[in-house]
C-alpha cells in the first residue's frame, strides 16, 4: 500500500459452525442420540454425513434438510437418507415480515407452536390413531419440541421419499390425482370424527390473528389493482370485489361460514395445496398421491377450507368448473363409508357445496395481490424451458380464481 492511501478495512466472513445443522440452533448430536434411541443402535453419523438445503419453494417457515447420514455401522437396516425439518425463529419472522410488512410479536412462542403442533400431529397418527401409513405421511423417526434442554428450535427427522414429485400451483395435476387426495381427506376426517375430544386440542390462534393482520380491507384494497398487470380486462370485476371488502376481507365472517359448513369441528390439514404432496407417475402417465406432507397447520374446523384451497391449487379454471361438484361429491361418499354406522357426518353433500360457493370469495381474493406479488420471484426457480407454460397456468388460475369470486359474490353477499 502506498503512503497517503486509505486502508480499506478486513470483512471476515463468520465461518458457520459445522456442530450445527444448516446454520440453525439444532446439533447434529441432538438428532444422532434421538435416531439411536429410534433405531436401537450405537451407529454414529460418519464423517461424510452431510445436511442439503431440500425443496424449492417449499419450507416458508422451517428449514428442510435432505441429510446423508453415513452411519458408522448397521448400514443394512438404517435408512441411508433421511429429511430433517427444523423450525427456529428466523424462518417465522422472515414469513411474517413478508406477509404483514410489519415485525410479528412473540414470534419465538409463534414458532414453538406451529413446530409443536406438527410433532405432535405425526406422534398422534403413528402411535394413538396408528393410521400414518393409511393416511399417506412420511414415517416419523423422532424429534424434539420447540425450546427442549434450552435449544431454540425444533426438529422432526422423516423418511426421504426417494422418486417423489412435486408439483406447485404453476402447474396442473389431473382430476385422478385429485381423487387421490379428496379420498385422503376423507380418511382424515373420519378418524377425527371418531375422537373429539382430541380434535379439539388443535387450535392455532395465531394463524388466525396473523391473517386478520396481514389481510385487512385497508391492505387487500390496496393491493387489488396490482392485479390488472396479471388480469388485463379484469378492472369491473376487481372494482365490484372492492365494493365488497367489508364481507371477503373479514377472518370472523370466514370463520362464521366455515362453522356453518361443519357444524361438529373435524381434523383438517390446514395447507392443502398441490406442493404439499408428494406425486408419483403411473403407467398412464397420472400424478398419483404418494405422500402428504406438511402437517404444520392441522386444526380443528372444516374440510370445506381444505376442499377450496386445494381445488385452487391443482387444477385449471374450465376442469375445476366442470368437476367441482363430482369431486365433492366423491368426498362425501368417502366420508361417509369411512364412518360407517359408527359416526354420524355431520353435513349434507349440499352444505359442503355451499359452504364452498360462499368461501371461495373469502379464501380467494384477500390472497391474491400477495400471490400475484410472488409468482415473479417464484418463477426465477423455474428452468427457462418451463417459464412461458408455468406463467400461462398460473395465470389462468389466476383470472379464472377472480371470476369465479365475482360469482359467487354476487349469488351470496
Amino acid at each position: 500500500m502506498t503512503t497517503g492511501e486509505k486502508e480499506e478495512p478486513i470483512i471476515e466472513t463468520p465461518i458457520p459452525d459445522p456442530s450445527f445443522i444448516l446454520e440453525t440452533p439444532m446439533k447434529w448430536e441432538i438428532v444422532e442420540k434421538d435416531l439411536q434411541k429410534h433405531f436401537n443402535t450405537d451407529a454414529k453419523f460418519g464423517v461424510n454425513k452431510s445436511a442439503q438445503k431440500f425443496g424449492v419453494n417449499q419450507g416458508y417457515v422451517s428449514k428442510i434438510a435432505l441429510v446423508d447420514f453415513d452411519w458408522t455401522k448397521d448400514q443394512e437396516r438404517l435408512p441411508k437418507k433421511g429429511i430433517i425439518k427444523i423450525t427456529d425463529v428466523s424462518g417465522l419472522r422472515d414469513m411474517c415480515e413478508l406477509v404483514l410488512q410489519k415485525k410479528f410479536e412473540d414470534v419465538e412462542k409463534q414458532a414453538a407452536e406451529i413446530h409443536d403442533n406438527e410433532m405432535k400431529i405425526y406422534l398422534l397418527m403413528r402411535d394413538q390413531w396408528k393410521c400414518d401409513r393409511e393416511l399417506r405421511m412420511p414415517l416419523f423417526y423422532s424429534g424434539r419440541a420447540f425450546g427442549e434442554d434450552g435449544v431454540k428450535a425444533g426438529y422432526i427427522a422423516l423418511e426421504f421419499i426417494d422418486g417423489g414429485i412435486v408439483r406447485h400451483v404453476y402447474h396442473n395435476v389431473q382430476l385422478e390425482s385429485c381423487e387421490d387426495v379428496f379420498r385422503i381427506l376423507a380418511k382424515l376426517g373420519a378418524k377425527g370424527l371418531r375422537d373429539q375430544k382430541t380434535v379439539e386440542e388443535y387450535k392455532l390462534e395465531f394463524i388466525v390473528q396473523m391473517f386478520k393482520d396481514a389481510f385487512s380491507v385497508e391492505k387487500v384494497r390496496a393491493g387489488l389493482p396490482s392485479l390488472t398487470k396479471y388480469a388485463p380486462n379484469m378492472e369491473q370485476h376487481l372494482d365490484f370485489i372492492s365494493t365488497k371488502l367489508e364481507a371477503l376481507a373479514d377472518m370472523d365472517n370466514y370463520q362464521k361460514l366455515l362453522d356453518e359448513s361443519c357444524p361438529i369441528k373435524m381434523l383438517c390439514h390446514g395447507d392443502l395445496w398441490t406442493a404439499n404432496v408428494i406425486w408419483e407417475k403411473d403407467q398412464n402417465g397420472l400424478y398419483r398421491l404418494k405422500k402428504l406432507i406438511d402437517w404444520q397447520l392441522p386444526h380443528a374446523g372444516s374440510p370445506v377450507g381444505d376442499i377450496v384451497r386445494f381445488l385452487n391449487s391443482a387444477l385449471s379454471g374450465k376442469v375445476k368448473h366442470e368437476n367441482r361438484h363430482r369431486l365433492i361429491q366423491l368426498y362425501y361418499d368417502t366420508l361417509v363409508a369411512e364412518c360407517g354406522d359408527e359416526v354420524k357426518v355431520p353435513f349434507t353433500v349440499e352444505m359442503l357445496n355451499e359452504g364452498y360457493e360462499k368461501l371461495i370469495p373469502i379464501v380467494t381474493i384477500p390472497v391474491l395481490p400477495f400471490f400475484a406479488g410472488m409468482i415473479e420471484m417464484i418463477l426465477k426457480t423455474v428452468p427457462e424451458d418451463e417459464k412461458q407454460e408455468a406463467e400461462e397456468v398460473f395465470l389462468d388460475k389466476l383470472r379464472t380464481s377472480i371470476e369465479e369470486a365475482v360469482e359467487y359474490t354476487r349469488k351470496w353477499y
